[in-house]
C-alpha cells in the first residue's frame, strides 16, 4: 500500500500568482472546520488568505517570519493593496515579513454569509442563528491559528510564531487569539480595537473626548462654515 504525500501548502505550483510593486502575491484557499467543537462532522468554510512575499525572496518562504493582518468590521474582507512599497506594508516588508491578509469567514472571497446565502441553505431562523453563531471572533482566530499550523509546517517552534496586526475589531480578534493561543504569537499590534477590562466601553471612549476636542478645533478653523453644518445636523438627528 502506498500513500500520497500532500505537498506543503507554500511548495504549490497551481495557485493564482502575480506580482504588484514591492511583493509577489499568492491567492490561498483553505478549508476550516464550520464548529472547532465538531470537526469531526465535516463541515466546513473555505477562508481566503492573500499571502504577499516581499519581491526577490520568493525562495524564502519556508523561513521567513509572518505578519498577519485582522481586519476591521466586523463583516468587511481585507482590502487589496496596489503596492506594498508604502504604509504598514512597507515597513513589514522591509523587516522581513510576508504579509497574511485573511478574508475572515462570512467575508470578501471567504465562505460569505448574506440574508440570501442563509435563506437558500436553511428552512428555519433556528438553523440559520446556529449556523451564523460559528462566524464570531474565537471562530476567526481558530480559522487563523489552523492556517498558521499548515503554513509553518515543519518549522522550528520559535520560527512557527505569527506576528499580528489588528485594526478595529481586528483588534478585538487579537485579544481573543492573545487568550486563546499566546504560545503562537510573537508579537501584536492594535490599533483602535481595545476591549474593554471593566463593565463597559464607556470609560475607554471618554479617554478618547480630549483628543477629539482638539482635532475638531483644528478642523473647524482650517473649514470653519462646517461649524454651521455640523450644528445643522445635529439639530436634526436630535429632533
Amino acid at each position: 500500500m502506498t500513500t500520497t504525500m500532500q505537498p506543503h501548502e507554500l511548495d504549490r505550483t497551481d495557485i493564482e500568482t502575480y506580482v504588484i510593486p514591492g511583493g509577489t502575491v499568492y491567492e490561498r484557499f483553505f478549508e476550516c472546520p464550520l464548529d472547532y467543537s465538531q470537526p469531526e462532522n465535516g463541515q466546513t468554510v473555505r477562508v481566503f488568505v492573500r499571502h504577499i512575499v516581499p519581491l526577490g525572496k520568493e525562495s524564502q518562504m519556508r523561513e521567513l517570519p509572518f505578519i498577519l493582518y485582522l481586519q476591521g468590521g466586523p463583516g468587511f474582507e481585507c482590502r487589496f493593496p496596489g503596492s506594498v512599497k508604502g504604509g504598514w506594508y512597507g515597513t513589514a516588508i522591509t523587516e522581513g515579513y510576508q504579509i497574511l491578509l485573511i478574508d475572515q469567514r462570512g467575508t470578501g472571497l471567504s465562505s460569505p454569509i448574506s440574508a440570501d446565502s442563509l435563506d437558500a441553505r436553511f428552512a428555519s431562523t433556528a438553523e440559520k442563528v446556529e449556523y451564523v453563531s460559528h462566524f464570531r471572533a474565537d471562530n476567526i482566530v481558530r480559522d487563523c491559528e489552523h492556517i498558521r499550523e499548515i503554513l509553518c509546517q515543519d518549522r522550528a517552534d520559535k520560527d512557527s510564531k505569527l506576528a499580528l496586526l489588528g485594526q478595529s475589531f481586528g483588534g478585538f480578534c487579537i485579544t481573543t487569539y492573545l487568550s486563546l493561543f499566546p504560545e503562537s504569537i510573537s508579537k501584536a499590534f492594535i490599533t483602535g480595537g481595545i476591549p474593554p477590562l471593566i463593565d463597559g466601553p464607556d470609560a475607554v471612549y471618554q479617554a478618547t473626548y480630549g483628543r477629539m476636542m482638539s482635532r475638531n478645533k483644528q478642523y473647524y478653523e482650517k473649514f470653519p462654515r462646517d461649524v454651521a453644518r455640523v450644528r445643522s445636523i445635529i439639530k436634526h438627528l436630535n429632533e
